[in-house]
Parts: C-alpha cells; sequence; structure tokens
C-alpha cells in the first residue's frame, strides 16, 4: 500500500491560501445579483414553496427533482432571513473551497514537489467553477467535492471511507453514477473484488442522507423513485453540451428525433463497450497516483462525452480533474485549456441564452478531439507503466 502523509502546509502558503480565498470569493460575489433562468423557472419557487410549507415540515412531499438533502438545505435556508438567492449561490461557494482543497491535495499526493498554492488556485478560479457556483447559483460543486473526497480516500486504500463519501455524493446528484465505473475498475485492478460488499457502504450513506426526508414520512424508496423521475426529464440526445450526441443530433436532426429510442439504447452500449475495451486494455496497469487520476478522469469524460441526455453542468468534474491533471503534466495543459475554454463558451451560452449565435457544431468536433488527446496520453502512459508492456 501507498504510504501518504497529511498535508502540511507553511505560513507562507496559509497566507496565500487565506488571501487567494478572499479574492477569489470576491470575484464571485460580483455576480451574485445575478438570475439565472433555473432560479427564475425553479430555484426561486422550490424556497418559496418549502418556506410557504413550513421549512422542515416541507419533507414530507416531493419539492422540485432535486433529492432530500438539497431539499433539506433549502428547508434550513427558510428560516434565515437572507434572499434565497444569495443562500444557493454562498452553500455552493462554500463547496467550492472544498472543491480546490481536495484538488490541490489530490495533486500533492501525486507529486509533493508541486506548491499546493498552485492547483488550489487553479481550481478554485476555473470559469467553470466560478459561474456555476456564483452565477447559475447550482449545486455541482456539492457532489463534486464528496466525489473529490471519495476519490482521495479510495487512492488511500480506504475503501469503506471511499465508499461512505461517494454515497453522500450520489445523495445530492444522481450525476456521481458516472464514476461507478471507475470505482469498480479500481477494485477489479487491485483486485478487491472480493470485498464486493464494501459498495454498499455507498448505499448506507446514501439512506441516511435521506434521514430527515424518512422522519417526516417519505417513502423509503424516495431515493430511488426521486431518481427514476429524473432519468425521464429530458427525452432528447443532449441538451446544451459539446459531446458525441450533440454531434449526432446536430448533422442529423430528423433522424435523432424519429430513432431517439433507438439511438439512446444505442449510445448507452456504446459507452459501455468504451468503458469495457478501455479498462480491458488497462487490466494489468500498475495504478500508480498520477494513472489514477488520468483513468478516473477518462472514465467520467467517457460517460458525459458519449451518454444520451447529458447537458451542460455535467462537464463540471471534468474540468476541475483537467485542472489537476495539468498541473502533473505539461503536455495535457493543452487539452485541459482546450476544454475549460469550450466548457466556459458553452455554460456562458446558457446563461446569456445567445444559443443562436454560438454554433455548437466546430465547438462538439474541437472536444471530441480534446477529449481523444486526453484518451491516448491515458493509455499509452498507463499501460505502459506496467512492465513487459509496449508502448503505443
Amino acid at each position: 500500500m501507498d504510504q501518504f502523509k497529511s498535508t502540511r502546509l507553511t505560513r507562507g502558503q496559509i497566507i496565500s491560501l487565506i488571501g487567494i480565498t478572499i479574492g477569489l470569493v470576491g470575484v464571485r460575489l460580483l455576480w451574485f445579483n445575478v438570475q439565472s433562468n433555473d432560479y427564475l423557472i425553479y430555484l426561486q419557487d422550490w424556497a418559496t414553496k418549502i418556506k410557504e410549507l413550513g421549512g422542515l415540515a416541507a419533507l414530507h412531499q416531493q419539492v422540485g427533482n432535486y433529492g432530500v438533502p438539497y431539499q433539506f438545505l433549502i428547508a434550513l435556508f427558510s428560516y434565515l432571513p437572507i434572499k434565497s438567492l444569495y443562500l444557493y449561490k454562498a452553500l455552493s461557494v462554500f463547496f467550492d473551497l472544498i472543491v480546490a482543497t481536495y484538488s490541490a491535495k489530490l495533486v500533492t499526493r501525486v507529486n509533493p514537489k508541486i506548491n499546493f498554492v498552485l492547483p488550489y488556485t487553479l481550481v478554485l478560479a476555473l470559469p467553470t467553477v466560478v459561474l456555476d457556483s456564483s452565477a447559475w447559483g447550482q449545486a455541482d460543486s456539492i457532489y463534486v467535492a464528496w466525489l473529490l473526497i471519495a476519490l482521495w480516500y479510495l487512492l488511500n486504500h480506504n475503501n469503506v471511507r471511499a465508499m461512505l463519501f461517494y454515497g453522500i455524493a450520489l445523495a445530492f446528484k444522481l450525476q456521481a453514477i458516472l464514476l461507478l465505473p471507475f470505482f469498480a475498475f479500481v477494485y477489479w485492478i487491485r483486485r478487491d473484488l472480493r470485498h464486493w460488499a464494501q459498495f454498499g457502504w455507498a448505499a448506507v450513506s446514501l439512506y441516511a442522507m435521506n434521514l430527515p426526508g424518512f422522519l417526516a414520512g417519505r417513502s423509503f424508496l424516495t431515493p430511488l423513485t426521486v431518481y427514476a423521475a429524473q432519468t425521464t426529464t429530458y427525452k432528447t440526445l443532449a441538451l446544451n453540451i459539446a459531446n458525441f450526441p450533440k454531434l449526432i443530433q446536430l448533422l442529423w436532426p430528423g433522424i435523432s428525433l424519429t430513432y431517439y429510442e433507438s439511438i439512446k439504447w444505442g449510445l448507452i452500449a456504446l459507452t459501455g463497450l468504451i468503458l469495457l475495451v478501455g479498462f480491458s486494455f488497462l487490466k494489468r496497469v500498475d495504478l500508480t497516483p498520477k494513472c489514477f487520476l488520468l483513468v478516473a478522469t477518462w472514465s467520467f469524460w467517457t460517460c458525459v462525452m458519449f451518454l444520451p441526455s447529458m447537458h451542460d453542468r455535467y462537464t463540471y468534474l471534468v474540468m476541475v480533474l483537467l485542472a489537476m491533471l495539468a498541473c502533473l503534466d505539461r503536455r495535457l495543459v493543452g487539452v485541459a485549456v482546450v476544454a475549460v475554454v469550450i466548457s466556459t463558451i458553452v455554460y456562458i451560452r446558457y446563461l446569456l441564452q445567445i444559443d443562436s449565435v454560438i454554433n455548437l457544431l466546430p465547438l462538439t468536433i474541437i472536444q471530441l478531439v480534446s477529449y481523444g488527446g486526453l484518451s491516448v496520453i491515458t493509455f499509452r502512459d498507463c499501460r505502459s507503466a506496467y512492465p513487459g508492456r509496449l508502448n503505443l
């Protein structure tokens, strides 16, 4: 087992981190009055309805389409004399800090020579991270923070804790499921499949996070029914995102509508096949900390890039992971910059409602090339890390 030490920061680093945090939180405050369509159409109404139903008393029924843990936090908001817009954003900004902290911990775990301040600052300053919490008021930083903590423990062979935190992430957002194939891969590579029952800890923490709902009288099946309903929300190959299903949708709009169901299941099968082939290719890899992050990024990005009904914010974790990898490998700087720029443009396309101004087709093609670049580096580096393997 790899040994690791807790990150020890110097006084200078701590002072730098405090200054950087204050500065980048200040940048976020500039966006706090922005009311996105998501807030105006959904989030604001959820907060209003929950308050009218009595705050915590509202937990006995579903309000909105997010899970009970998020509804519980909104219920707590209802007791504060502060506009819900600011509370939503303050919560997400708080988790921005956790995302940046664990990103830096993971990077310095891979290469202790890297200054903790670098990845922390880079991730906290990512346009997609800034816009998601401060302009959009969305909750992606919440589940991603728990996923990064889960990755930290999985990297350090503490599987039970990894699964517990993974379950918390899943309790907040269904999108956390996209990292599950990577968890299964790690168990397979490490010969830990005999401990497959450890995956049950994720279910334990998932249900524990739903406890406020159960105490309010909600069904024990609530975590499943809420997410089952989400899977039928968007009956389209892709929304506002630059990925493979969007390419099909843009090139053959008529076919993608007429044969939606067939194409949808075809894309799901294609995603599973790509993951299976990729993992099989890496089945005897020496899962070094760097390869751990490379394969985690490739696995999650593969799901986002090929599964149907994805949209812009599903790339949030990918951009964070790419920023981390750019700190570790200069060859990935180009891939990270291009991917983040495209994702930022796609974010702005939605936030400013300028769909007709920004053509997604060229952005989609470029993003697919970026994904291909990451894939080549991942398979070449990680497969060749195993003694006796030939380089690609």
